[in-house]
């Protein structure tokens, strides 16, 4: 398989053990554009959700993050309960372990373990909260906390803790890694709306001078789109110029378009990084999904951006295999399917996206396992 030599930080493989639902999984030959389809449950977003702690290296914000996402927000303040959930099977005696094969030759390793802090008091920089009794009332010596531990090329880089005080805040350690990691963003607005922070991004790219990177990409689907600008009318809004006598509200457009503009404005947001993008179809009209696949490859070699795309969508899979314009050889799919009391990931190249196609059809109609 050929890949763009121009991904020098972007991931070429990943193996994940004991995180979510996986158990111990490798992924394999990255590309460009990666399609990761298969059952509801089984473990796509898992796999964005790995690609994002690992990028995010030693922040142990980000599995927070991640169960804010999930809706998870009135949890314990128990160690065991906020992290918890990230554990195979919830056993913390086994540490998730994320390994990276990145393009530019590196191997990374994450590894993340619920385990005893020793001395926690000295995790709450405020002496005045330690004296109003956190943890002088009754002086444990040791609390349940988080550790992670990043190794760069097998050696240990950087260890950083994080524990949950009895006042529900979470402490730890904040010394900026070494480590470099791809520059990555997760795309969680599923509404189909413009959010503020597509405003924001929409006038960050405008500014740079970059108007034109959104619009080329967005004609694919809109053909007689002249401009786009921000204007406030009670709040921000996006105004679509399509040659007529006035411009058009974005909104008006349908939902399917703004999710486009939203995607393409991730896309365009992380120059030379990693965008995903969960459950990509969604929003989007089966008869437009050809010429939105050329709109997202298009905005991603603009950008020289790699692609996490999941979906559990047939007619995603059959609209990229419809589109004759794409460069096949950037495209890398998985089919996530259970065997026995695992999950397997099956690779297919972007010339075997038919296979990706029969594999999903067979099983998401419920037909078995192949």
């Amino acid at each position: 398989m050929s890949h763009n030599k121009e991904l020098g930080m972007h991931y070429q493989a990943l193996d994940i053990k004991h995180f979510r639902g996986f158990k111990d999984i490798r992924f394999k030959n990255f590309n460009r554009i990666n399609i990761i389809t298969g059952l509801n449950n089984i473990g796509k977003t898992a796999l964005l959700e790995a690609l994002f702690i690992h990028a995010g290296a030693t922040d142990y914000r980000l599995p927070l993050l991640m169960n804010n996402i999930r809706s998870m927000t009135q949890l314990p303040s128990e160690a065991e309960e906020i992290w918890g959930w990230f554990f195979y099977n919830k056993d913390f005696n086994q540490p998730i372990e994320l390994i990276a094969k990145l393009q530019n030759g590196h191997q990374s390793k994450l590894q993340m373990a619920l385990k005893p802090i020793e001395r926690p008091w000295e995790f709450v920089p405020d002496s005045e909260v330690t004296k109003t009794g956190n943890f002088t009332a009754t002086s444990p010596e040791q609390v349940m906390g988080i550790e992670l531990i990043i190794e760069d090329d097998h050696s240990e880089l950087d260890r950083k803790r994080a524990l949950i005080a009895p006042n529900g805040h979470i402490y730890g350690e904040s010394k900026k890694t070494q480590l470099k990691t791809p520059d990555i963003l997760m795309m969680t607005d599923k509404s189909g709306g413009i959010s503020p922070d597509d405003i924001k991004r929409f006038g960050k790219i405008t500014v740079q001078n970059r108007l034109a990177e959104i619009i080329e990409p967005l004609k694919i689907i809109e053909p007689r789109l002249k401009n786009l600008t921000v204007v406030v009318m009670g709040q921000e809004q996006i105004f679509a110029d399509i040659g007529l006598s006035t411009l058009i509200p974005l909104a008006l457009f349908g939902m399917g378009t703004n999710r486009l503009l939203t995607m393409i404005l991730n896309i365009m947001s992380k120059p030379g990084g990693v965008v995903l993008i969960d459950e990509f179809g969604m929003g989007l009209h089966h008869s437009v999904l050809v010429k939105v696949w050329e709109a997202i490859f298009k905005a991603a070699e603009i950008a020289k951006v790699q692609l996490f795309l999941t979906t559990h969508s047939k007619e995603c899979i059959d609209a990229l295999i419809a589109n004759k314009n794409l460069d096949v050889s950037q495209i890398s799919g998985y089919g996530l399917v259970h065997s026995e009391d695992t999950i397997q990931a099956n690779y297919f190249s972007g010339t075997e996206l038919k296979e990706l196609h029969d594999l999903i059809n067979f099983d998401l109609r419920g037909a078995g396992e192949p």
